[in-house]
């Protein structure tokens, strides 16, 4: 990987040229052996682009950023060679119950090893995985919501099992492929990523589907479609039991993570919006108590090492914003200075004994750190992480209200909460010095019960141009963008919309003109059907956890 091995002198030298860095001086994986499982890393990559970001993502819990060049692949606006965020990925710790032992999971940028392997656990055998399982379900599955459109114009209006059926089956060849091969609970199709049929199918919940014939299990052919979010989706399954965890240096807890990551394409900020939901299952055998679930952010803005971060604890929303008035390099936004930000919408259960009643938590931790090796540098060890996840830095201390969140001073969970334009507890009036940046959001602690429904995380970023930096910069405009999203998340990620424009074909006649009109089998107006259960709402109609 290029760059790992930079020294901060080098970083300084190089930084007109560059992105972002990975963590700063970090040691090579080692101390654990591999597991019976020797999963191999993960290796697929892909990209969300169904709207003016181009977001990689990958398979191994991790996001955002090219594993080969080692640079930032968030580009915002798409096709500008301006990024906006680096990495990203999931972060869960907690104590065992039976062993009362620490265990985390995590992952930063692959240098010291993994964490996250792809593909389900295996319930007939322990929730074990194999080298073959991690192999095969290393694979995205993308789908956009005019696939699910086209597929479902074919029987509109039809209610008729045997009808269904035989329409299906006279039109496969102008089926998309990728509902052919939804890898969902029953599906014998599924594609795994060497091109074989997976086996055996999964005999529980996997991507999310609409069960139109009321059997069991995926079935294509008699109607049943994938239940997706936004106008583009894509789905993958990764767990933290393929191999020797040597990120953290943790024994594995048990999970099985369900990904779905989602975009529309719209006319407004969301535009530049991407959503992630993670259903989060312990399928070990004990109880995971004092259980924190984050999300870590690399969120560099174009160059790197001149940020500045704060949040927004009303909405959840971690913020990155330039320190300065300019945004330096190639890659840098130059005057046009943007702002992104990182919302924690959704977060785990916790059963409330005064309320009898499940209770969701939210974001209840927001901490960083620097790219450096000092106690509030990169983390290196599963306490390093668990500290970062429930409030401390890496030797303990707490977080405080001074400028450099350490000195002396009340402790704190939620650090630089203060606007930069209205003065309070901020970055740019506390005089600190611009550098790279990384946050975690967090929520908790609750116990993670083995076997149980799974928990959710959900997360999305937004993004908004030319609001300036340093004590200029003002977070009323991403603050306004953030509640367009969270009304989004409110409304089941279901968006008002009117019906799609036609196809219009022309013939020129003599003195006249012939317009034909055609609603396509994608549009959501099909046989002029919106407003009825042909529209892209009612294909929208699934739940906040599919």
């Amino acid at each position: 990987m290029k760059k790992q091995l930079l020294t901060l002198a080098a970083l300084t030298l190089l930084a007109s040229n560059v992105f972002a860095a990975p963590n700063v001086g970090q040691k090579p994986a080692g101390g654990l052996n591999k597991t019976a499982s020797g999963c191999d890393n993960t290796a697929a990559v892909i990209d969300m682009d169904i709207n003016n970001v181009r977001a990689r993502l990958m398979t191994g819990g991790d996001m955002w950023w090219d594993r080969p060049s080692g640079a930032a692949a968030y580009e915002v606006p798409k096709n500008s060679n301006k990024n906006a965020l680096f990495a990203g990925s999931i972060w869960i710790g907690g104590v065992d119950k039976a062993s009362n032992e620490l265990k985390v999971a995590g992952q930063t940028y692959r240098q010291s090893g993994n964490d996250y392997w792809t593909g389900p656990l295996d319930e007939d055998n322990g929730y074990s995985v194999s080298f073959q399982t991690c192999a095969e379900w290393d694979k995205f599955w993308k789908i956009n919501a005019s696939d699910v459109n086209k597929f479902r114009g074919l029987t509109t209006g039809i209610t008729d099992p045997t009808q269904i059926r035989a329409i299906i089956s006279a039109n496969l060849g102008s089926i998309p492929q990728i509902i052919k091969e939804w890898p969902a609970k029953g599906n014998t199709e599924i594609l795994g990523a060497s091109g074989s049929i997976i086996t055996p199918a999964p005999k529980r919940e996997m991507a999310p589907y609409v069960d139109v014939d009321n059997e069991p299990g995926y079935n294509w052919r008699n109607g049943d479609y994938p239940a997706i979010l936004g106008d583009q989706y894509i789905w993958w399954v990764f767990n933290d039991k393929g191999n020797a965890k040597t990120e953290t240096q943790s024994d594995a807890i048990g999970l099985e993570i369900h990904t779905g990551a989602f975009a529309f394409s719209t006319n407004d900020c969301l535009n530049e919006a991407t959503f992630y939901n993670f259903k989060i299952y312990n399928f070990s055998t004990s109880q995971l108590d004092s259980t924190y679930m984050a999300t870590w952010c690399d969120a560099d803005l174009g160059y790197a090492f001149d940020d500045f971060v704060g949040c927004d604890t009303a909405r959840g929303l971690g913020i990155l914003y330039n320190g300065d008035s300019y945004d330096e390099g190639a890659t840098g936004y130059g005057f046009d200075i943007p702002m992104v930000g990182v919302d924690y919408f959704q977060g785990p259960k916790f059963f409330d004994v005064a309320t009898q009643k499940d209770t969701e938590l939210k974001m209840t931790v927001f901490t960083y750190f620097n790219n450096d090796n000092t106690p509030t540098g990169n983390p290196q060890t599963k306490d390093d992480f668990y500290g970062y996840i429930t409030g401390t830095w890496r030797d303990n201390q707490p977080f405080t209200t001074a400028c450099n969140a350490r000195a002396a001073g009340p402790s704190t969970k939620f650090i630089f909460t203060g606007d930069p334009c209205k003065g309070g507890w901020n970055e740019a009036s506390c005089n600190n010095t611009p550098a790279d940046r990384r946050f975690v959001h967090s929520s908790g602690p609750f116990s993670l019960i083995p076997g149980a429904e799974p928990n959710n995380i959900t997360i999305g970023a937004v993004w908004v141009p030319n609001v300036g930096g340093g004590k200029s910069a003002c977070f009323s405009k991403i603050q306004v963008c953030d509640d367009k999203a969270q009304d989004l998340f409110d409304n089941a990620f279901k968006l008002p919309f009117g019906p799609q424009a036609p196809k219009v074909t022309v013939q020129p006649l003599d003195r006249k003109l012939i317009f034909d009109l055609d609603n396509e089998l994608s549009s959501n107006n099909f046989a002029e059907g919106y407003g009825t259960n042909l529209t892209q709402a009612k294909y929208r109609e699934v739940s906040k956890e599919p």
